[in-house]
């Protein structure tokens, strides 16, 4: 019979070959790329872990910047005030002589052009001796001079425009004692803005990095490099102003400055030493767009460089296929046709190769084998089946003439209750129990494989637990359970276990009256072709001179019949109690030994 293939059969082995070929190659290019995925993954996450890195580094830079200028500017603020300690200290600024302090601070300009100006104040802040400055300027607005003169010490002051040349400075004033240690004035030093950038000019910032001094005011010091939108005097934006003035003397934060562009801001405060405010803010600051601009420029030529590996190995993997996978696909393809049309006798011709596709054509030789003799198998199995469905509707027609015997048997057992003058209530326990062992056997044969023969102490065992618990069981008497397995026809089984019913039910009516607790022992051995059954309790025992007769209830007599219906023999004895046993021939009667059963006691 043919088998059935795919939609490709019928159309050319080389059309075939062609679209199975590409799919493989397709296949092995797929499995590549998907290879390659978690190396793209590894590449991305290491691009999200420098971007994280690079951002710490950025900020560590920044806040290094702001301590270098930091210091610059704390030795500005130094430089000045031992200065302003030094000059105040000479005879003729103690006595406010204003010819040598014109001089001198004339001298002292001469050497320091980063200053605008020297001035001498008096206690009242009118100019008496300058460097530049004509005297009697009133300067006692000047906010130096007013935290001078307030705190009786070197103090700086914030961002001005200075009369001398209208140009952005910032001042710092220093007291002026007497020799009896009043005080008479103030000496104050104009430092010029514009000479920061002496020092910042040579500085290369990154693109949108800006360098800055804001003073306690928060207006604008310096700014580097100089932009229309942040020009010097004014205010600086307000969220970062509240950022710097709100998180401590030092730190770093991210906040969009009045120029609208996001940056890194880190700060430091300047105090003058015992100084409760401070009196400037040092700024420096980088831009989140440049810290994303390296990430991606980073990423990307990682990506690059993957992109450019992964295209050599997929142009490797695409001409190795073709050249190794290719050729012997097409054998393959070839030897899958021949098998689908039913030939089964040709090789593929390469199964001898230790490879992948070697061992794929020996096990398509050893396929076609195997189907070979499977179309064989099946031809006899199909033989061998017609047979058995023949003799399963024989057997089916016996099984319901054998149902027609049990239900007479139940006819005849009804019948003989109805004789004995019993009332039917009283024994439709009994019947029920009968009826049960029957039915047991029935749906023993319905669940086995064979339908003809029953395994005798799998059904003894069963009925033994069946009765035990119609008899209201309350675990007051002890069942032992001692059963040795045989396979035996129906034929065998339904008497059987009507005898096995009748003898066990005799044992819980009649050994343990008034509630008494005790043992039922129940044997079944095998011996010499011979079975043996035995029902034995520790009751009371039978009665002197016991028989079974005319005297002897339904359940004996019945069990007598039975073991003479069985072949065999039905006796008794009282010894520490009533024992029956049957003993009855199977050999010759469509036995099959099992094998033995475990001994169980059950409570």
């Amino acid at each position: 019979m043919p088998l059935t293939v795919d939609n490709t059969v019928g159309k050319s082995p080389r059309h075939r070959t062609t679209r199975q070929a590409f799919t493989l190659r397709s296949s092995v290019i797929l499995a590549l790329g998907l290879a390659l995925i978690p190396a793209l993954g590894i590449i991305v996450l290491t691009g999200l872990e420098y971007g994280r890195n690079l951002v710490m580094d950025v900020q560590a830079d920044t806040m290094r910047q702001v301590e270098s200028f930091a210091g610059m500017q704390e030795h500005i603020t130094e430089s000045t005030r031992r200065l302003l300690t030094t000059l105040t200290a000479l005879p003729g600024f103690r006595s406010l002589d204003r010819a040598p302090m014109t001089e001198i601070l004339k001298a002292v300009h001469n050497d320091n052009s980063e200053y605008l100006n020297f001035t001498v104040l008096d206690e009242n802040g009118i100019c008496i001796a300058s460097s530049r400055l004509s005297v009697g300027v009133d300067l006692s607005d000047r906010p130096h001079f007013i935290a001078a003169k307030r705190d009786d010490s070197f103090a700086p002051g914030q961002y001005i425009i200075a009369r001398v040349d209208d140009e952005p400075s910032f001042a710092y004033a220093q007291p002026i004692r007497n020799n009896e240690g009043r005080f008479i004035g103030e000496l104050t030093a104009v430092y010029k803005l514009s000479s920061y950038s002496e020092l910042f000019d040579r500085l290369q910032l990154p693109d949108d990095s800006i360098l800055g001094l804001v003073d306690r005011q928060g207006k604008r010091l310096y700014y580097h490099p100089p932009k229309s939108t942040n020009p010097l005097g004014s205010s600086i934006k307000e969220s970062v102003w509240k950022a710097m003035i709100n998180n401590g003397d030092s730190g770093i934060f991210l906040e969009s400055g009045s120029d609208g562009i996001k940056r890194y801001y880190g700060y430091r405060t300047l105090r003058i030493t015992g100084a409760r405010e401070p009196y400037m803010y040092v700024v420096s600051a980088t831009s989140t767009d440049r810290v994303s601009r390296i990430n991606c420029q980073i990423l990307l030529r990682s990506l690059i460089f993957m992109f450019i590996a992964a295209g050599f190995a997929f142009a490797i993997v695409g001409v190795l296929s073709k050249r190794i996978i290719g050729r012997r696909l097409t054998l393959i393809l070839d030897a899958t046709e021949r098998i689908a049309h039913g030939n089964f006798g040709q090789k593929v011709g390469f199964g001898e190769e230790e490879s992948e596709m070697g061992r794929v054509a020996k096990a398509l030789d050893i396929m076609a084998e195997a189907v070979s003799e499977r179309e064989q198998a099946r031809d006899k199995a199909s033989k061998n089946f017609e047979i058995a469905l023949v003799e399963k509707n024989i057997l089916l027609k016996e099984v319901h003439h054998r149902v027609k015997n049990n239900l007479q048997i139940i006819l005849s057992l009804f019948s003989l209750e109805h004789d004995s003058g019993r009332k039917p209530e009283e024994y439709i326990g009994s019947m029920e129990r009968r009826i049960e062992s029957m039915s047991t056997v029935h749906e023993m044969l319905y669940q086995a494989e064979d339908l003809s023969l029953i395994d005798l102490g799998d059904y003894a065992t069963r009925l033994i637990y069946l009765i035990s618990s119609s008899m209201n069981d309350d675990h007051r008497i002890i069942r032992t359970v001692d059963i040795e397995s045989v396979a035996l026809c129906i034929d065998v089984a339904i008497p059987f276990g009507l005898l096995l019913n009748e003898l066990l039910t005799n044992a819980y009516k009649h050994a343990f009256p008034d509630d008494r607790s005790g043992t039922i022992s129940v044997n079944l051995r095998i011996v010499d072709g011979m079975a043996m059954l035995e029902v034995k309790d520790d009751g009371p025992g039978l009665p002197d001179g016991f028989s079974i007769g005319a005297a002897s209830g339904l359940g004996l007599r019945l069990a007598l019949a039975l073991s003479e219906q069985l072949a065999g023999t039905l006796s008794w004895e009282s010894d520490n109690g009533a024992c029956f046993r049957v003993r009855f021939p199977i050999i010759g009667r469509c036995v099959h030994r099992t094998e033995d059963g475990d001994n169980k006691t059950v409570d």
